[in-house]
């Protein structure tokens, strides 16, 4: 009997130890966490009295209103479990300088957060540039439209701002194959802030039927609800193309004649300089 006691004990304290072992750290957005969803980062290692309940708490971060942030919190600074199963995220209604405070119970796994406005801040003007690939494609591949697949860093996919206040990206001459592209825009060089389809966080897409050499116009309105992105791409053999656009402000349309018409007009309309087959 006492063996059988003895070994429960000793049980019970290995149990015991694995769980006070267990490490819990926050990663996500950069903007508040310093790295971006690197869950090796021991600078975001949270802290424990109990091994119950843990905190993370930044202090002086950056955060801008209309941006959402995300997180999640993981075990033992690998993925293989991490909390919740979809990101967390939270927004700011001003922008400034905010204390954030990330709470976690292991018993429970529940996540939350705190921010506390604790300052006023700028935000500088942003780099906005288009980053993507063919359809399946990984990051870092060849691509004759985007130079380097999913690649955020790439100056020459920079936008130039308009009159307008909207940015555009033009690719002129591209040799394209019949495939389809997803893509995103995003803020100085990084994934922290970027937005897709809808202007939210999936991939835009645009699909090109025919191969060919084309002329593709990005354009994104970061100051439109939603944020709006659109793309032109024209054949340059047939001058014949397609435009693609989820922006708040809709493409006008026009007949051969310099006529307006509904957006769903058939045959051939021009929008943004561009001629397009409406079937």
């Amino acid at each position: 009997m006492k063996q059988i006691i003895t070994l429960m004990m000793l049980t019970v304290l290995s149990v015991c130890t694995s769980v006070a072992q267990d490490t819990w750290t926050v990663a996500g957005s950069s903007a508040f966490l310093g790295s971006f969803w690197d869950p090796t980062d021991t600078n975001n290692d949270m802290t424990t009295g109990d091994e119950v309940s843990y905190t993370l708490i930044k202090e002086g971060c950056i955060l801008e209103a209309g941006v959402t942030y995300e997180y999640k919190v993981v075990k033992n600074h690998s993925w293989d479990v991490a909390y919740p199963s979809s990101n967390k995220t939270f927004t700011v209604p001003v922008t400034g300088k905010y204390t954030v405070i990330i709470s976690f119970n292991v018993l429970y796994n529940d996540i939350s957060e705190q921010t506390t406005k604790t300052g006023d801040a700028v935000v500088d003007d942003k780099t906005w540039t288009v980053a993507g690939g063919p359809e399946g494609a990984s990051a870092g591949n060849d691509d004759a439209l985007f130079v380097k697949t999913w690649d955020p860093t790439l100056t020459e996919n920079d936008m130039t701002q308009q009159s307008d206040g909207t940015f555009v990206l033009e690719k002129n001459g591209v040799e394209l194959g019949a495939i389809t592209y997803n893509y995103k825009v995003l803020a100085n060089h990084a994934w922290d802030e970027s937005y897709g389809y809808n202007g939210g966080t999936d991939n835009d897409w645009f699909n090109i039927s025919e191969a060919g050499i084309y002329d593709v116009v990005f354009a994104f309105n970061p100051n439109s609800t939603p944020k709006g992105l659109s793309v032109v791409y024209t054949n340059t053999a047939t001058g014949i193309g397609e435009v693609i656009t989820v922006d708040a402000q809709p493409v006008v349309y026009y007949n051969l004649a310099g006529q307006r018409v509904d957006a769903q007009a058939k045959g051939i309309v021009i929008a943004n300089g561009k001629k397009f087959v409406r079937k």
